[in-house]
């Protein structure tokens, strides 16, 4: 049962995926998805920003994505120290 679960709601985090990238549809953004699997029945609920919160409350324009690959890449392994 749970199993089943996890494949509906991995399937609309696929979705939403999708849709962002393509850019596509109406997603997601500012509502929250409730599922309930007891009645099979979806509801959503409009999220508004905190202006207080030092990290919702930014504009969606200034955000920045920094790329980190040259931090992911594997540490050389270090020699013991020579006694």
């Amino acid at each position: 049962m749970l199993g089943v679960l996890c494949g509906i709601i991995g399937s609309i985090q696929a979705m939403e995926a999708v849709k962002l990238l393509l850019g596509i549809g109406d997603s997601l953004a500012g509502r929250l998805l409730a599922y309930d699997s007891l009645e099979q029945s979806f509801r959503t609920f409009k999220v508004n920003r905190d202006p207080a919160c030092p990290a919702c409350s930014i504009p969606k324009e200034d955000v920045v994505i920094a790329e980190y690959d040259g931090l992911c890449m594997p540490h050389p392994i270090q020699a013991p120290p020579s006694s």
